[in-house]
């Protein structure tokens, strides 16, 4: 699905999903669920906006990091 971008197949994979005997992909149909729409455009569309939540993680965690490493004086 995301290799070849069929977001399409998504809701009769999650209908899927939710009838399967192994309860972690049952939850993680759910979840998908819950926001199916953004979820099936992710699946679906040729451009991604993964540079930049690549680039807003990094500089959170370098925050994070900085924040609590003790000033050197």
């Amino acid at each position: 699905m995301a290799r070849f971008r069929r977001g399409h197949l998504l809701g009769e994979w999650i209908r899927q999903a939710e009838q399967c005997d192994q309860a972690p992909i049952r939850s993680f149909a759910s979840f998908l669920r819950q926001d199916f729409d953004a979820i099936t455009v992710g699946l679906t569309l040729a451009y991604s906006s993964g540079v930049v939540a690549g680039h807003v993680c990094r500089v959170k965690l370098l925050k994070a990091c900085t924040a609590v490493r003790p000033s050197s004086s």
